[in-house]
């Protein structure tokens, strides 16, 4: 420890060094240290033929030009076949803190990790795997669950050390215990959330629920937990259910550490089975080049239709990242019951292939798509008032009121969260905006379909709408 303080004494930029790993190879010492922050540091490495020093050093990764902000604090380890890697993590902001494995190769007794770029590496994206002298089958991290065996995945956390008592594994679905909770209490303070690290950087994660065993005062849903919080839930009611959302967020620092929620009746509901969704997307850049998520709740009587009931996007603070799950939780006096979780399942990316329309501006302004400002006209399009009329009663799959600025007059806004398909295309209500007020110009394939169909919506089984598919279960 010494010798690593008068080794950073000696380099300025190192003063930010933390984590160090000593190494001895080919007759030196090294220490492989990072640098310069988390969030936008380097990896550094420094090296002597005495333990003691002097310590000469050298930096051997940076960012570069790629995603990989602040590579960085992580080990060398190497393969019975003689191959060197190298991991760290990268500091992705509200997500928390994500895994990457580097190649690493030695010049002059000096290891460049990543890609070289003369002197240092920079990260790959993607790269071939490790040779360890075997075959092994393709393994995923857990995500999904079915909750049909008899321990839960490994995949899951407690948002406190755990009790046997919160919850029982069954053939039928996990229990979840009602666990008394005070009224006061923020959902974000809940000790028995069950919950799970964002497991993509986009995704879709339905839960089902069974409300049939809960007792009045037991509150059962989905909760999205990080420096914002969210969670839309069921509450037993001794008038039946009741669909409420809690929102809130959290304040970490040395004089406070403390939460404040709020909470809204968003409708009453008397079925027993309910399907709450987490949608998550990232929806531009912060001012440090970081990737900025927006996530939403929403819930479902039949599994079909989806409404929203809250959108915002996810803060960075906490390093753990934001965690989503389940909970079932009882407020006030009287017995407990149980709500019974069927599954957990993340689907792919929220938009089916032939989402229209294919513009940049709804693209991210991917420059490989065409304008909008390139496809609209002063005169309606042959068939125009066939074409809106089989837009707007084509089935329509999920309801949502989310929003988006009119790319030609951005002091207007433009609904864009209600989706709907033929069975072959896929688009929301901000298509038949552009159409019927600028009269924009449909995709050549698309409108070609609708024509072909004679403008008629063609009869499709609800069963095919199911959003993206489901994650091979891990």
């Amino acid at each position: 420890a010494d010798a690593y303080r008068r080794a950073l004494c000696r380099a300025d930029s190192h003063l930010l060094g933390r984590g160090p790993k000593l190494y001895k190879r080919n007759g030196y010492y090294y220490i492989f240290a990072p640098a310069g922050g988390v969030k936008t540091g380097w990896q550094t490495v420094l090296r002597s033929k005495n333990i003691r020093g002097p310590y000469e050093y050298k930096n051997v990764m940076y960012q570069g030009d790629t995603e990989v902000n602040g590579p960085h604090q992580g080990a060398w380890v190497d393969t019975v076949t003689g191959e060197d890697w190298f991991l760290h993590f990268q500091d992705v902001y509200a997500a928390g803190r994500i895994v990457h494995l580097q190649p690493m190769r030695w010049e002059n007794d000096w290891p460049i990790i990543g890609e070289p770029k003369g002197e240092y590496g920079v990260p790959v994206s993607e790269y071939k795997k490790p040779d360890v002298g075997a075959e092994y089958p393709v393994t995923y991290i857990p995500t999904s669950d079915k909750f049909n065996t008899d321990k839960l995945g490994l995949q899951w956390q407690w948002n406190a050390n755990h009790q046997k008592d919160w919850y029982e594994p069954t053939a039928d679905g996990l229990k979840l215990f009602a666990v008394n909770k005070e009224v006061d209490r923020c959902i974000c303070d809940v000790k028995n959330l069950l919950l799970q690290k964002w497991a993509f950087p986009e995704f879709i994660a339905d839960t089902e629920i069974n409300l049939s065993y809960m007792e009045n005062g037991d509150i059962a849903g989905m909760v999205n937990l990080g420096v914002e919080f969210a969670a839309v839930y069921a509450e037993k009611t001794e008038n039946g259910f009741e669909i409420k959302l809690k929102r809130g967020s959290q304040t970490f620092n040395k004089e406070d550490a403390s939460a404040k929620e709020e909470t809204a009746l968003i409708e009453k509901f008397d079925g027993n089975e309910i399907y709450f969704r987490n949608i998550v997307k990232p929806c531009g850049k912060g001012e440090n080049g970081e990737t900025l998520w927006n996530t939403s709740l929403l819930y479902s009587k039949d599994s079909f239709i989806y409404d929203e009931v809250c959108g915002f996007t996810a803060e960075a603070g906490r390093w753990v990242g934001v965690k989503h799950g389940v909970f079932c939780a009882h407020e006030g006096e009287g017995t407990s019951g149980f709500a019974l979780v069927k599954s957990f399942i993340y689907k792919d990316k929220v938009f089916l292939k032939n989402a229209m329309p294919k513009y940049k501006e709804f693209y991210d302004n991917d420059a490989a798509l065409p304008s909008i400002k390139n496809n609209i006209s002063d005169t309606p399009q042959k068939n125009e008032d066939k074409i809106l009329d089989y837009l707007k009663n084509s089935v329509c799959y999920v309801a949502t009121s989310h929003r988006i600025e009119d790319v030609f007059d951005p002091e207007k806004t433009v609904f864009d969260g209600t989706h709907y398909t033929d069975g072959k295309f896929e688009w929301t209500d901000s298509l038949i905006y552009y159409v019927e007020n600028y009269h924009l110009r449909l995709d050549e394939g698309f409108a070609a379909a609708i024509e072909k169909n004679n403008f008629k919506v063609p009869q499709i089984d609800l069963e095919s709408l199911i959003i993206g598919y489901e994650w091979e279960l891990r």
